[in-house]
């Protein structure tokens, strides 16, 4: 999908995830765009006509949109600006009309670029080799990072500074987070084309700032120092200055002109000509021409993100319970009791708990109930088939064992993990049979507090999802971080090797 065609997704997707009380979309809203949807529309033409709905009752939609789109005269002000600070600020001349050979401060300029080449470097370098190992990528570069949060300060706090229902404020809240980090790919290949843009307009108004000054005034070039001597000073210009010299065909002065160069009573210097020729020419080859070709690098990533944005929309659950609205079919949840045989009444729950995690009823499947301690294959086996959901369901009447209940949850996640057709994972601790237990007894509620603490040690330790809860209550529900957790895209990758997948 296209730039566009995302944040529509997005938006439509963070409306109806975050309107429970369909205070946003009516019912009457939902029945057409369910129409609209299994008359030939797919996910994405329910998304538009969402937001096109929302956008012709609210205006605070369209400028939520508006707000997220890269403003097209940021770069061009940006540049002009640059360009202008560079000829503004590059003094050649310290000393009024005399230039110092060794302080022009095209000189830091060059520095400071050729230090930042090697700190990309080195961080293409790392990405390079955590990719081949499977690794996270590491985070973006300190001024990239700085970058992207100021332009995109605003955008999160949008929503609040808008005449909209709580909820309306709550989804267009959503949105903008959910922009800024799948978008974020390429919001960090358009910042480095400003940036990188901006530092090539800021040299070449250094170096048009020079020659404007020469025009004006006779500058005379030479050189003092502390702790150099000529043989010292012809060295160092070498390596600054001797490529720009090789491709002008202007030579460098040896060590005993220099010598003559040297700021003294009886020697005011040379005119400045031929040295600001040089440093223009190193300035261009080690801070413009670099700069260009990077931003051309950064801009054609920038467009093929615009056009392509990674966005696993097949495995998110918003499009797919849109694919089902328009195929008219309910979600399927496989559930997979482990150790016990839950009641009709915590199925029932079950589905409740789903279905308000979907956003959309959900149809559950209950398969044979794995025996305590079942071996390596029963497990897998549970993990296999196309389905929306997949549920491990333990009863908090169990004493839990790392061994036993945690390794059967976290084998279950790694072939999970690493099959196409899965959806979302979820364990469960049903506590009803517990609480039954337990009621009318001393202590029952420091009790199950215990038990279902242990359940959730075992449970982090094989890096699940899950959730203790009784599925028999009539207001059963998972908490909110793990319910939005879940609704974000699954995560297609092999785990590492190791229990935690």
């Amino acid at each position: 999908m296209n730039e566009h065609d995302v944040r529509v997704v997005l938006l439509a997707r963070a409306v109806e995830q975050n309107d429970p009380q369909h205070t946003i979309l009516s019912d009457d809203d939902r029945r057409r765009l369910a129409e609209r949807g299994g008359a030939g529309g797919g996910p994405l033409q329910r998304a538009q006509a969402v937001v096109d709905l929302l956008a012709a009752r609210t205006p605070a939609v369209s400028r939520a949109l508006a707000r997220t789109r890269w403003p097209r005269w940021l770069v061009p002000v940006a540049v002009v600006s640059a360009l202008l600070a560079g000829a503004a600020l590059n003094e050649i001349g310290s000393g009024g009309a005399r230039v110092n050979i060794l302080s022009i401060p095209l000189g830091a300029m060059m520095a400071w670029n050729l230090l930042t080449y090697l700190v990309l470097a080195a961080v293409a370098v790392v990405g390079w080799v955590r990719r081949g190992r499977g690794a996270p990528m590491p985070r973006r570069c300190a001024v990239t990072h700085l970058a992207h949060a100021v332009f995109t300060r605003g955008l999160a706090g949008l929503s609040g500074r808008m005449r909209a229902s709580a909820a309306l404020r709550e989804a267009l809240a959503r949105f903008s987070a959910d922009w800024l980090r799948i978008g974020a790919p390429l919001h960090d290949a358009r910042i480095r084309t400003l940036l990188h843009l901006c530092a090539a307009a800021l040299a070449a108004g250094a170096i048009a700032g020079m020659y404007l000054r020469g025009i004006g005034f006779e500058f005379l070039a030479g050189w003092e120092s502390t702790f150099l001597d000529e043989h010292a000073v012809h060295r160092w210009l070498t390596i600054v200055l001797g490529p720009a010299a090789a491709l002008t065909g202007a030579p460098l002065p040896g060590p005993q002109q220099l010598a003559e160069l040297r700021w003294s009573p009886g020697h005011p210097g040379e005119n400045a000509a031929r040295w600001i020729h040089l440093y223009a020419a190193s300035a261009a080859l080690v801070i413009v021409a670099p700069r260009l070709l990077l931003a051309a690098f950064a801009r054609v990533r920038a467009g093929r993100l615009a056009d392509a944005l990674p966005f696993d929309a097949r495995n998110d659950p918003w499009w797919r319970a849109a694919v089902r609205g328009a195929s008219g079919r309910a979600a399927h949840a496989r559930v997979v009791p482990y150790s016990h045989t839950p009641t009709a009444q915590a199925l029932d729950g079950l589905g409740r708990v789903l279905a308000d995690a979907e956003g959309s009823p959900v149809t559950v499947d209950t398969q044979p109930a794995l025996p305590y301690g079942a071996d390596a294959d029963a497990v897998e086996r549970s993990a296999r088939g196309e389905a929306d959901w997949c549920v491990l369901l333990f009863s908090a009447a169990a004493t839990p064992e790392d061994e036993i209940h945690g390794e059967a949850a976290a084998r279950l996640a790694r072939v999970h993990a690493q099959s196409a057709a899965a959806g979302r994972l979820l364990v469960l601790v049903d506590v009803s049979g517990l609480r039954l237990r337990l009621s009318g007894q001393a202590g029952a509620d420091r009790r199950l507090a215990e038990r279902r603490a242990a359940w959730q040690r075992v449970l982090d330790g094989a890096g699940v999802a899950s959730a203790a809860i009784d599925l028999t209550a009539s207001d059963a529900a998972l908490p909110a971080p793990l319910r939005d957790a879940l609704r974000a895209p699954v995560p297609r990758r092999t785990p590492a090797a190791g229990r935690t997948p």
